[in-house]
Protein backbone atom coordinates (compact mmCIF):
# COMPACT_ATOMS: atom_id res chain seq x y z
CA UNK A 1 0.00 0.00 0.00
CA UNK A 2 1.03 3.09 -0.77
CA UNK A 3 0.85 6.44 1.25
CA UNK A 4 1.44 10.20 -0.21
CA UNK A 5 4.78 10.21 1.58
CA UNK A 6 6.27 7.18 -0.54
CA UNK A 7 5.41 8.24 -3.92
CA UNK A 8 7.87 10.44 -5.24
CA UNK A 9 8.42 11.37 -9.05
CA UNK A 10 12.25 13.01 -9.66
CA UNK A 11 11.41 12.11 -13.65
CA UNK A 12 8.70 10.60 -15.41
CA UNK A 13 8.96 7.19 -16.74
CA UNK A 14 6.23 6.85 -18.93
CA UNK A 15 4.62 9.65 -21.32
CA UNK A 16 1.88 12.08 -20.06
CA UNK A 17 -1.00 11.80 -21.24
CA UNK A 18 -4.06 14.40 -21.13
CA UNK A 19 -5.68 12.52 -18.32
CA UNK A 20 -2.67 10.52 -16.56
CA UNK A 21 0.85 10.29 -15.54
CA UNK A 22 2.94 7.61 -14.79
CA UNK A 23 5.72 8.40 -11.51
CA UNK A 24 8.08 5.99 -9.62
CA UNK A 25 6.24 4.85 -6.22
CA UNK A 26 8.17 3.11 -3.28
CA UNK A 27 6.22 0.49 -1.94
CA UNK A 28 7.64 -2.14 0.89
CA UNK A 29 10.65 -4.06 -1.33
CA UNK A 30 10.11 -2.65 -4.38
CA UNK A 31 10.24 0.39 -6.21
CA UNK A 32 7.14 0.24 -8.56
CA UNK A 33 5.40 2.75 -11.56
CA UNK A 34 2.71 4.26 -10.40
CA UNK A 35 0.04 5.28 -12.85
CA UNK A 36 -2.27 8.13 -11.71
CA UNK A 37 -5.09 10.70 -12.74
CA UNK A 38 -3.85 14.15 -13.59
CA UNK A 39 -3.77 16.38 -10.59
CA UNK A 40 -4.90 19.29 -12.98
CA UNK A 41 -7.95 17.14 -13.71
CA UNK A 42 -9.47 19.30 -10.69
CA UNK A 43 -9.18 22.41 -13.35
CA UNK A 44 -11.09 20.99 -16.00
CA UNK A 45 -14.45 23.04 -16.75
CA UNK A 46 -16.63 19.90 -18.06
CA UNK A 47 -17.65 17.99 -15.01
CA UNK A 48 -18.40 15.38 -17.70
CA UNK A 49 -15.41 15.01 -19.32
CA UNK A 50 -13.86 14.79 -16.11
CA UNK A 51 -16.19 11.82 -14.90
CA UNK A 52 -15.47 10.22 -18.01
CA UNK A 53 -11.66 10.08 -17.83
CA UNK A 54 -12.29 8.79 -14.26
CA UNK A 55 -14.56 6.08 -15.15
CA UNK A 56 -12.24 4.79 -17.68
CA UNK A 57 -8.95 4.94 -15.56
CA UNK A 58 -11.46 2.41 -13.12
CA UNK A 59 -11.60 0.24 -15.87
CA UNK A 60 -8.34 0.28 -17.43
CA UNK A 61 -7.11 -0.41 -12.98
CA UNK A 62 -10.11 -3.38 -13.43
CA UNK A 63 -9.22 -5.16 -16.65
CA UNK A 64 -5.20 -4.74 -15.57
CA UNK A 65 -6.44 -6.68 -12.54
CA UNK A 66 -7.45 -9.90 -14.94
CA UNK A 67 -4.06 -9.90 -16.75
CA UNK A 68 -1.57 -12.20 -16.56
CA UNK A 69 0.71 -12.84 -19.46
CA UNK A 70 4.83 -12.33 -19.53
CA UNK A 71 4.60 -9.78 -22.57
CA UNK A 72 1.85 -7.75 -20.72
CA UNK A 73 3.02 -4.98 -17.50
CA UNK A 74 2.76 -6.91 -14.94
CA UNK A 75 0.03 -5.49 -12.46
CA UNK A 76 0.94 -5.51 -8.75
CA UNK A 77 -2.10 -3.92 -7.35
CA UNK A 78 -4.42 -0.27 -6.84
CA UNK A 79 -4.20 1.83 -3.55
CA UNK A 80 -5.47 4.78 -2.51
CA UNK A 81 -3.06 7.50 -1.54
CA UNK A 82 -4.29 9.60 1.79
CA UNK A 83 -6.72 11.98 1.09
CA UNK A 84 -7.84 10.75 -2.17
CA UNK A 85 -10.87 8.80 -3.35
CA UNK A 86 -8.94 8.31 -6.64
CA UNK A 87 -7.21 4.77 -7.25
CA UNK A 88 -3.60 4.75 -8.28
CA UNK A 89 -2.85 1.85 -10.46
CA UNK A 90 0.85 -0.06 -9.39
CA UNK A 91 2.60 -2.02 -12.02
CA UNK A 92 5.98 -3.09 -12.58
CA UNK A 93 8.79 -0.45 -13.22
CA UNK A 94 10.18 -0.60 -16.66
CA UNK A 95 12.59 2.19 -17.34
CA UNK A 96 12.96 1.44 -21.17
CA UNK A 97 10.59 1.85 -24.17
CA UNK A 98 10.89 -0.14 -27.10
CA UNK A 99 10.70 3.98 -28.67
CA UNK A 100 13.22 4.92 -26.75
CA UNK A 101 15.71 1.65 -27.35
CA UNK A 102 15.43 2.16 -31.23
CA UNK A 103 16.26 5.74 -31.32
CA UNK A 104 18.78 5.44 -29.09
CA UNK A 105 20.93 1.72 -30.10
CA UNK A 106 21.53 2.38 -33.61
CA UNK A 107 22.61 -0.84 -34.42
CA UNK A 108 20.70 -3.70 -32.77
CA UNK A 109 20.90 -7.05 -34.14
CA UNK A 110 18.11 -8.56 -36.12
CA UNK A 111 17.89 -11.65 -33.70
CA UNK A 112 17.02 -9.37 -30.79
CA UNK A 113 14.72 -7.35 -32.89
CA UNK A 114 13.24 -10.55 -33.77
CA UNK A 115 13.18 -11.26 -30.06
CA UNK A 116 11.06 -8.17 -29.50
CA UNK A 117 8.52 -8.44 -32.10
CA UNK A 118 8.12 -11.82 -31.28
CA UNK A 119 7.41 -11.25 -27.30
CA UNK A 120 4.92 -8.18 -28.59
CA UNK A 121 3.13 -10.25 -30.99
CA UNK A 122 2.51 -12.65 -28.19
CA UNK A 123 1.41 -10.29 -25.82
CA UNK A 124 -1.00 -9.33 -28.80
CA UNK A 125 -2.46 -12.53 -29.17
CA UNK A 126 -3.06 -12.97 -25.44
CA UNK A 127 -4.99 -9.83 -25.65
CA UNK A 128 -7.22 -10.76 -28.95
CA UNK A 129 -7.45 -14.51 -27.28
CA UNK A 130 -9.77 -13.53 -24.08
CA UNK A 131 -13.36 -13.96 -23.99
CA UNK A 132 -14.56 -11.61 -24.96
CA UNK A 133 -11.38 -10.20 -26.70
CA UNK A 134 -9.36 -6.93 -25.85
CA UNK A 135 -8.50 -4.97 -28.60
CA UNK A 136 -5.61 -2.59 -27.21
CA UNK A 137 -6.19 0.21 -29.65
CA UNK A 138 -3.13 1.85 -29.02
CA UNK A 139 -0.08 -0.19 -29.61
CA UNK A 140 3.03 1.71 -30.67
CA UNK A 141 7.05 1.77 -29.92
CA UNK A 142 6.46 3.46 -26.77
CA UNK A 143 3.65 1.51 -25.37
CA UNK A 144 5.98 -1.17 -25.36
CA UNK A 145 7.89 -1.23 -22.94
CA UNK A 146 11.56 -3.72 -22.37
CA UNK A 147 12.92 -5.29 -19.52
CA UNK A 148 16.48 -5.98 -18.36
CA UNK A 149 16.46 -9.27 -20.55
CA UNK A 150 15.40 -7.43 -23.40
CA UNK A 151 11.66 -8.95 -23.42
CA UNK A 152 9.10 -6.55 -24.74
CA UNK A 153 5.93 -5.96 -22.63
CA UNK A 154 2.47 -3.99 -23.70
CA UNK A 155 1.68 -1.34 -21.63
CA UNK A 156 -0.79 1.27 -21.30
CA UNK A 157 -4.34 0.09 -21.79
CA UNK A 158 -5.41 2.86 -21.03
CA UNK A 159 -7.73 3.00 -24.51
CA UNK A 160 -8.31 -0.25 -24.45
CA UNK A 161 -11.62 -1.95 -24.83
CA UNK A 162 -13.60 -4.92 -24.70
CA UNK A 163 -14.31 -5.63 -28.47
CA UNK A 164 -18.27 -6.80 -28.10
CA UNK A 165 -19.27 -8.21 -31.85
CA UNK A 166 -22.81 -8.47 -32.23
CA UNK A 167 -24.24 -12.02 -34.06
CA UNK A 168 -23.83 -11.38 -37.79
CA UNK A 169 -21.70 -9.09 -38.27
CA UNK A 170 -17.11 -8.49 -38.12
CA UNK A 171 -16.90 -5.47 -36.37
CA UNK A 172 -17.86 -3.20 -33.36
CA UNK A 173 -18.80 0.57 -33.35
CA UNK A 174 -15.90 2.13 -31.55
CA UNK A 175 -15.02 5.46 -31.10
CA UNK A 176 -12.85 7.03 -33.72
CA UNK A 177 -8.90 7.31 -33.98
CA UNK A 178 -8.39 6.21 -30.26
CA UNK A 179 -4.69 5.99 -30.50
CA UNK A 180 -1.03 7.16 -31.99
CA UNK A 181 -2.05 8.42 -35.59
CA UNK A 182 0.51 7.13 -37.41
CA UNK A 183 -0.04 3.76 -35.77
CA UNK A 184 -3.59 3.60 -37.13
CA UNK A 185 -5.53 1.79 -39.74
CA UNK A 186 -7.72 4.24 -42.25
CA UNK A 187 -10.96 3.08 -40.70
CA UNK A 188 -10.51 4.71 -37.74
CA UNK A 189 -9.82 7.89 -39.57
CA UNK A 190 -13.56 8.11 -40.65
CA UNK A 191 -14.92 11.82 -40.88
CA UNK A 192 -18.15 9.87 -38.52
CA UNK A 193 -17.54 10.31 -34.94
CA UNK A 194 -18.03 6.42 -33.81
CA UNK A 195 -16.46 3.80 -36.78
CA UNK A 196 -16.21 0.18 -36.82
CA UNK A 197 -13.18 -2.26 -36.17
CA UNK A 198 -12.27 -5.09 -34.54
CA UNK A 199 -9.10 -6.34 -33.21
CA UNK A 200 -7.41 -5.45 -36.66
CA UNK A 201 -6.53 -2.74 -35.38
CA UNK A 202 -3.26 -4.07 -33.68
CA UNK A 203 -2.37 -5.96 -36.24
CA UNK A 204 -2.22 -2.70 -38.74
CA UNK A 205 -0.58 -1.19 -36.02
CA UNK A 206 1.69 -3.91 -34.89
CA UNK A 207 3.13 -3.74 -38.90
CA UNK A 208 3.66 -0.22 -38.55
CA UNK A 209 5.63 -1.24 -35.05
CA UNK A 210 7.36 -3.97 -36.86
CA UNK A 211 8.44 -1.67 -39.69
CA UNK A 212 10.04 0.51 -37.69
CA UNK A 213 12.02 -1.88 -35.23
CA UNK A 214 13.36 -4.21 -38.25
CA UNK A 215 14.26 -0.46 -40.12
CA UNK A 216 14.99 1.94 -37.22
CA UNK A 217 13.75 4.53 -39.44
Amino acid sequence: MATNSRVTAPELIGAEKVHGIVEEAEIPGATVAAKKLHPGLVNVDSPQQVEKWVTDFVKECKMMSQLRHPHIVKFLGVCYLVGSQLPVLLMENLQTSLDNLLETSPKIPINVKVHLLTGTGRGVVYLHSRTPPIAHRDLSAKNILVDNGLNAKIADLGVSRIVNIQPGRLVASMTQMPGTGVYMPPEVAQEEGVTRYNTGIDIFSFGVVSLFTLTQT
